[in-house]
């Protein structure tokens, strides 16, 4: 007789080592991205020390290169400018070791961004880390080159003091000394602004949390809580919030929490059935509903560029410039800002200007609809949105309805199915219409939509 061979015994078998090595390859990534996070924790500990040590030697060279210039007929003079020469020399090195060190920063950034890749991702990770890598190995070439008496060191911005003409418009006033030892007075004001006793410090600050989230202030008068200033429209809450504040040990992070958890916070803007409360209040001074306000311009912008996958999330580093701007992907946070430069994407959405310190105008004007519509920004990320949707849709209406779901927050009814299947029906049908090219223009137009814009 034959032997039988217990065939379905063997596949559990192989099925159970095939989930074993699975579990230990799910182990061995995840290691993997605490051990590239380590390092990305390490380099940034390295930047820090680095710039420090950075500034500490340029001061010091800036310092006795000042002496030099400043006692040029003094005797000291040639013991001074050797040891300016010696100095100087100190802080190219330390510029360039804190260049090395924020290189290397990227490159681990760059190798923990590929291990969190997703695979239809992993080529430009790749190619960033590349980028990194090349500029990893130029830092460390130019930290090894001997200091060449040209080289020069990048100086520490208003370091020097600059004379003044107050007291006369014919010559300079005197050399204002500065004390070894704080006075204490600063510290004193410090303590007076946050002393317990006296809250007003945490009642603008909570009035100014509260603007933020719900779009209106309890204190119209953001600037001014003085006896000109407008009166709480809740007093109590105001109260409330500071007390809070306080009680957290200033944590605004508590405060916050606190609001956007609160039932106030998740009412609806709706007037629906609120004609009574509409009749006594039409203002809405006192919050009988959600009022519907805009996001930030620069929240619109990194919304489009999040949903894209495109964001750029690193921490740090230099301003973006106004002619770089178009083409960065960094937030909009580190986007320079100024009265001259204004970005135009920003300020079509009221950007806030350098003198707008209390609260963002708002307005509502055509170029809001047009910007959208004819933005490169948002024509570019159209097509990365839909793609992405597309990948987890199985057909029109399913992408429908995640489309709604992500970019409005809203559930999409039977009607608006009905609607945006003929949208994407005329647009394949188009002159160079397709698949792909309809949903992008369906998502644009989704990204057009007031309510892309609003927190309702």
């Amino acid at each position: 007789m034959g032997v039988r061979c217990p065939s379905g015994a063997g596949k559990k078998n192989i099925d159970a080592a095939e989930r074993v090595v699975a579990e230990a390859r799910e182990k061995l990534a995840s290691a993997g991205k605490c051990e590239a996070e380590l390092r990305v924790a390490e380099a940034a500990l390295a930047v820090a020390k680095a710039e420090r040590v950075c500034v500490e030697k340029r001061a010091d060279a800036m310092r006795v290169g000042w002496a030099v210039v400043d006692n040029k007929s003094d005797d000291s003079t040639p013991a001074l400018a050797e040891t300016a020469c010696e100095k100087a020399t100190a802080a190219v090195r330390a510029d360039r070791q804190e260049l090395l060190a924020k290189a290397q920063h990227s490159v681990a950034v760059a190798e923990l961004a590929l291990l969190r890749a997703a695979d239809d991702k992993k080529d430009s990770a790749e190619k960033t880390l590349k980028t990194a890598r090349e500029a990893l190995e130029k830092a460390s070439v130019s930290a090894e080159a001997e200091v060449q008496p040209s080289d020069q060191y990048t100086r520490l911005a208003g370091a020097k003091w600059a004379a003044t003409r107050f007291f006369s418009s014919v010559k300079d006033d005197p050399l204002v000394a500065f004390p070894s030892q704080s006075t204490g007075r600063r510290t004193a004001l410090a303590n007076w602004i946050a002393n317990l006793r006296s809250p007003l410090t945490a009642r603008v600050a909570a009035n100014h949390i509260w603007l933020r989230h719900m779009g209106a202030p309890l204190v119209s008068t953001v600037f001014d809580f003085g006896l000109n200033g407008a009166s709480p429209t809740r007093p109590e809450l105001l109260g409330w919030l500071a007390s809070e504040l306080i009680d957290s040990g200033w944590s605004m992070k508590h405060v916050h929490r606190t609001i956007v958890n609160s039932a106030a916070y998740r009412m609806s803007s709706s007037v629906a059935g609120g004609e009574s409360s509409a009749g006594r209040d039409s203002d809405n001074r006192f919050m009988w509903r959600r009022a519907a306000i805009r996001l930030e311009s620069q929240v619109v912008r990194d919304t489009i560029l999040a949903l894209a996958g495109t964001l750029d999330l690193a921490m740090g580093g230099p301003p973006v410039v106004a002619a770089q701007q178009d083409a960065s992907t960094r937030r909009s946070i580190y986007f320079f800002h100024s009265n001259n430069d204004r970005n135009l994407f920003f300020a079509t959405f009221d950007e806030a200007t350098v003198k707008d310190c209390y609260r963002r105008e708002q307005s509502i004007v055509p170029q809001q609809a047009l910007a959208p519509t004819n933005s490169g920004l948002v024509l570019d990320a159209s097509q990365q949105i839909a793609q992405r949707l597309s990948d987890g849709a199985a057909d029109d209406a399913s992408f429908i309805r995640e489309a709604f779901t992500i970019l409005l927050g809203i559930a999409a009814g039977e009607a608006e199915i009905a609607a945006s299947n003929k949208a994407l029906e005329a647009w394949r049908r188009s002159p160079d219409g397709s698949v792909e090219q309809a949903r992008a223009s369906f998502v644009g137009a989704l990204m057009n939509h007031n309510d892309f814009v609003a927190l309702r």
